[in-house]
């Protein structure tokens, strides 16, 4: 099982607001994050995700799904196996507020493809990747999703 969950969070904003989650310390319980149903995106939705880049390709009408976020970004948690991996955002490329986590930028998810990036602005290299968990990328290999390109 692969999904991304929106959380009970509508922003960042309410997330910076709840110390125990530790947002800007990078340190996120996942656990204590409360994913919405149904998942925004599930295996049943992904034709392909291109590990290299980070970019998935869904079907018909996926897109449509997403919210339109304000600028503090809306977050989710990407979920393998029923593991909980990583929280990221989808964000929009009109913000000015900057951030460390994974995003979706909702500008550039079209209706069948989006990308998960590595931070916003830019990709922010001096952190470890939470994209490249074995846990989600074996998901994604069993599923028959998994993509290898360079």
């Amino acid at each position: 099982m692969f999904r991304i969950y929106l959380t009970q969070y509508p922003s960042f904003r309410e997330v910076q607001l709840k110390p125990e989650l530790k947002y800007h310390n990078v340190t996120i319980d996942l656990d204590k994050v409360t994913l919405v149903e149904p998942p925004l995106v599930s295996e049943r939705d992904i034709i392909e995700y291109d590990w290299s880049f980070h970019r998935v390709v869904v079907s018909k009408g996926v897109g449509d799904r997403f919210p339109r976020p304000n600028s503090f970004g809306t977050p989710f948690v990407v979920v393998a196996n029923g593991q909980r991996c990583y929280l990221g955002g989808i964000w929009t490329s009109v913000s000015s507020v900057g951030t460390h986590l994974p995003i979706i930028d909702e500008m550039d998810a079209r209706d069948d493809c989006f990308e998960i990036q590595l931070g916003y602005p830019g990709r922010w290299d001096t952190l470890q990747d939470p994209r490249e968990d074995s846990r989600i990328y074996k998901t994604l290999k069993q599923l028959g999703k998994l993509k290898c390109t360079q």
